[in-house]
């Protein structure tokens, strides 16, 4: 596993998902976005980030940004882990 640094922006996070009539994952407001790069600065495509202990999961984009959606209210810690195997962007 790649050590990799979180950066989180939180916006919008209010401790519950954000209501809609037509709520869907595609459609409702990132609670918490930010990326994830390695020591050097460079992105991580394909890294897990995770609220636990049972919050969202997402998984970053090729520019190694996250979106965090509906995240139950409370503590939460964030994870970040990457397969050994998956090259930095």
């Amino acid at each position: 596993m790649r050590l990799a640094k979180l950066v989180i922006v939180v916006g919008l996070f209010w401790g519950g998902p954000t209501p809609s009539v037509l709520a869907s994952p595609q459609n409702l407001a990132c609670e918490a976005s930010g990326g994830v790069v390695d020591a050097s600065g460079a992105v991580l495509p394909g890294a897990t980030v995770a609220l636990l202990p049972s919050g969202p999961v997402a998984v970053t984009g090729p520019d190694g940004t996250f979106c965090l959606r509906e995240i139950p209210a409370g503590e939460h810690v964030a994870t970040v882990s990457l397969d050994a195997s998956t090259p930095a962007g």
